[in-house]
This record gives C-alpha cells, sequence and structure tokens, in this order.
C-alpha cells in the first residue's frame, strides 16, 4: 500500500489500517480494530514533524490480522485513519481492495 503523512496536529502519532473481507461503512469505520504491527495503536507510527504530501511512504502488508495471513484469491477491504495521542481516530479514507495473491 502507499500513503503519505498529510496530518500537521501537534497530537498525530500515526495512521491506522483497517481491513476486512466486506466493504467497511463509515459507521463501521468507528469501530473496527485496526490492524496492530507494532504491539499498539497505530498501525503505522509516525508524527506531525514528518507532515510532507509530496512524500509517498510504501509498505508491503503481509498479514491480515496477527498471526492470520491474507487467503489467495479472497478480496480484502483497506481503509486508513490518522490517530492521536489521545486515542481518538479521524474519519476513514475513501476505501481501496484487492484480492490477495497466493
Amino acid at each position: 500500500m502507499q500513503y503519505s503523512v498529510q496530518n500537521q496536529e501537534t497530537t498525530f502519532d500515526g495512521y491506522n489500517l483497517l481491513i476486512a473481507r466486506i466493504s467497511i461503512s463509515d459507521a463501521e469505520a468507528a469501530s473496527v480494530p485496526p490492524l496492530i504491527l507494532n504491539g499498539s495503536e497505530p498501525t503505522f507510527l509516525h508524527n506531525y514533524t514528518q507532515f510532507d504530501p509530496n512524500t509517498i511512504i510504501t509498505v508491503v502488508v503481509d498479514r491480515f490480522i496477527y498471526p492470520q495471513t491474507y487467503e489467495p484469491g479472497t478480496t480484502y477491504f483497506f481503509r486508513m485513519q490518522a490517530h492521536s495521542r489521545k486515542g481518538v481516530r479521524s474519519l476513514a479514507s475513501n476505501e481501496a481492495w484487492g484480492i490477495a495473491l497466493p
């Protein structure tokens, strides 16, 4: 996946990645647990000093929910949310989807 750091709020500490096997509605985005890669939220650690919408960050996400891997041929839906040190999550991004490869 690819994204850029676009948040300048001083309490911003990264982005949560939401993954599901069904489409994630706006209402569900508030309750879907984020992917945990570093042991806690947010999924991708950043801070406001890294703001740079012109720098694209590429991350390969090779598991769905630790330690479960993707099932080849299955469609997955993805959304991202900014996360703050206070535990507040932003509205979710537009949804993207993809089919897991073998």
